[in-house]
C-alpha cells in the first residue's frame, strides 16, 4: 500500500488527504465499527477538544447550503452549555460507545438500553478506578442535559429515502437516562442504569442515516486534534480518494477557535502532531 503525506514538510495554506482502498482480509473483515448518525458526523465543531480552555459559551456555527430550488440556506447549529461544561472529544467517544451498546442489544426502537459503569469502561478501554466511573457518569450526563439546536441543518430520513429539511430542531442527545449508584460505607462502588437516544437521532440510526466508524481506531487515538480530523477525514473520503482544504477553513469546520489558531504556523504546528499519528490509520473504505 502506498502512503499519502496529508499535508507538506512546511507551513502550508491547505491540508490534503489520501485514501489508499483496499482489500479487507484477516483481521481486517472483523473490526469493529459503528453506525453513527448523520447529521452529528457533519459537524464535527460540536465537539469541543476536552483539554480546552475556553470559558462556558454558547458555541455557534454557520453554513451555507445550496437548496433543492437554487437559493442559497445558512444552516446553523448552537451547542450550550451546563454547569457540567460543554460536549467535548471524551463525550463523542461516549457517544460512540453508547451506539455500539445499543447495536449490541438489537438496535431496540421502543425500549432503552441497560449500561453498567464497568461495562462502558472495558468498551472505552480505560483502566478501572472512581476516577474513571466519575468520569463516566458526568460524560452521560452531559449528553442528556446539554441542549444542540439546529436551524436549517438537521435532515430526518422518511419513508421514501428522502431527507427532509427541519428548519428549527433543538435537542439532547440522549431523552432519557437513569443512573442508579450503590454506596458502601460511604464509597460510590457501582453505577448501573439505562439510556435512550433522542427520538429523531434514533429515527434516523433505524433508517440507516448513518456513517460508519472503526471504533477501535478512535479509541486508540491520544490526541484529541487527531480525533476530530479523522471522524471529518473518514466522512470527507466516504466516496472519493482525495480530500483537500485550506487550513484555516478547515479548522472553522472541527471547531477550533482558539486564538492562536488565527496563526498559520500554529495550525500547522497543530496539524503536524496529528497527521503523524494518523499516518497509516485505517478508514471505513481505506487507509489514510
Amino acid at each position: 500500500m502506498s502512503e499519502a503525506h496529508p499535508i507538506e514538510t512546511a507551513p502550508t495554506k491547505s491540508a490534503a488527504a489520501t485514501n489508499t482502498r483496499h482489500r479487507r482480509n484477516g483481521n481486517a473483515s472483523v473490526a469493529r465499527k459503528v453506525r453513527a448518525e448523520l447529521n452529528l458526523e457533519k459537524w464535527p465543531a460540536i465537539w469541543q477538544p476536552s483539554k480546552s480552555k475556553n470559558e462556558k459559551a454558547l458555541r455557534v456555527f454557520e453554513r451555507q447550503v445550496a437548496s433543492t430550488d437554487g437559493s442559497t440556506v445558512v444552516s446553523r447549529v448552537e451547542v450550550g452549555y451546563t454547569h457540567l461544561g460543554t460536549l467535548t472529544t471524551e463525550d463523542q467517544r461516549m457517544y460512540y460507545t453508547l451506539i455500539h451498546l445499543w447495536e449490541e442489544s438489537g438496535k431496540p426502537a421502543d425500549r432503552p438500553v441497560f449500561f453498567s459503569d464497568r461495562l462502558i469502561a472495558r468498551v472505552l478501554k480505560k483502566s478501572w478506578g472512581t476516577n474513571v466511573r466519575d468520569t463516566v457518569v458526568k460524560s452521560l450526563r452531559k449528553l442528556r442535559t446539554i441542549p444542540i439546536e439546529w436551524i436549517n441543518s438537521y435532515y430526518q430520513k422518511n419513508e421514501e429515502g428522502k431527507t427532509v429539511l427541519r428548519e428549527r430542531t433543538p435537542f439532547t442527545i440522549l431523552s432519557d437516562l437513569k443512573i442508579v449508584e450503590r454506596e458502601v460505607d460511604g464509597t460510590v462502588n457501582r453505577a448501573v442504569g439505562y439510556f435512550k437516544a433522542d427520538d429523531r437521532i434514533l429515527h434516523n440510526l433505524l433508517a440507516n442515516y448513518t456513517k460508519p466508524l472503526f471504533l477501535e481506531t478512535i479509541l486508540n487515538l491520544k490526541g484529541e486534534i487527531a480525533q476530530l480530523l479523522y471522524v471529518h477525514v473518514d466522512l470527507m473520503l466516504a466516496r472519493k480518494d482525495h480530500y483537500e482544504r485550506r487550513t484555516k477553513d478547515l479548522f472553522q469546520d472541527l471547531g477550533l477557535q482558539n486564538p492562536q489558531y488565527n496563526r498559520q504556523y500554529e495550525r500547522y504546528r497543530a496539524l503536524k502532531n496529528a497527521v503523524a499519528e494518523l499516518r497509516g490509520a485505517r478508514l471505513s473504505t481505506g487507509i489514510l
